[in-house]
């Protein structure tokens, strides 16, 4: 089911608008409700980068085996943690900015979800490498 836009909710007797979005907590995603649209609209695109890695499974991991410049990344940012929570990072930044970017408006569901990874699929292995290039640079 679509997750609404907004939506009452008594608190205390009171009526109150509340911005329902998809929330990534720990690897699962589900529905949370918040009292701005922002903070909503934060915790929905990253709910939806993670469901899209999951969609993207094939993609995703292909990239993690190819990312250039693996080595060096470790070797440059073993002091902030392990390279592949970096490639993690890079992964979702690249489903956000190649996927999410540029959308009127982002998927409520999962079928607007599933037919957004399948129009843009083909852009995310191109994408991806260009920005392990420039963390590289």
């Amino acid at each position: 089911a679509p997750v609404a836009e907004k939506t009452q909710q008594k608190i205390a007797g009171l009526s109150m608008t509340v911005y329902p979005a998809l929330v990534e907590e720990g690897n699962t995603v589900k529905e949370g409700r918040f009292s701005t649209p922002a903070e909503a609209e934060y915790q929905h695109r990253r709910a939806l980068q993670r469901l899209l890695m999951q969609q993207l499974a094939e993609p995703a991991k292909f990239l993690r085996s190819k990312l250039p410049g693996q080595t060096e990344l470790g070797l440059l940012y073993r002091e902030l943690g392990r390279v592949e929570s970096l490639v993690e990072d890079i992964l979702l930044a690249s489903l956000d900015s190649c996927i999410l970017e540029g959308e009127a408006t982002l998927p409520r569901d999962g079928v607007g979800l599933a037919s957004l990874a399948e129009r843009k699929r083909g852009a995310l292995t191109e994408h991806a490498e260009k920005l392990a290039k420039l963390t590289l640079d």
